[in-house]
């Protein structure tokens, strides 16, 4: 298991352990992020007394893109293998797919390195 691999499922772990989605913001001073669901009356917050809108809006969306864009990056890591797996086994070069480059460009991307920007 790659390090990329094992911080994808670290990240899924995450994600899978927080509180169902999808995640809404009620608007106030200060804000908090709500369960799209959520009875006000008789729930607690997911998050609340976030200073402001947009960090509020942040924490709501990133509970519905975090899954996402997981599943995202491990299909684009499914096709790196499967062009390694096309390219040791018939010796042909499977088109001009830099595979090592998406590959340090995700773990840049999540480790925040060169390639993040």
């Amino acid at each position: 298991m790659t390090d990329l691999t094992k911080t994808i499922d670290w990240m899924q772990d995450k994600a899978d352990a927080a509180t169902e989605g999808p995640w809404i913001v009620r608007f106030g001073a200060p804000f908090s992020v709500w369960q799209e669901q959520a009875d006000t009356w008789t729930e607690l917050p997911v998050a609340r007394h976030v200073q402001s809108g947009a960090d509020a809006e942040f924490i709501a969306m990133a509970r519905t893109a975090m899954p996402a864009l997981l599943s995202a990056l491990k299909s684009i890591l499914a096709l790196c293998d499967e062009h390694d797996e096309s390219e040791r086994y018939s010796g042909v070069p499977w088109g001009d797919i830099p595979v090592v480059d998406a590959r340090k460009a995700l773990t840049d991307a999540l480790e925040g390195g060169e390639s993040a920007s």
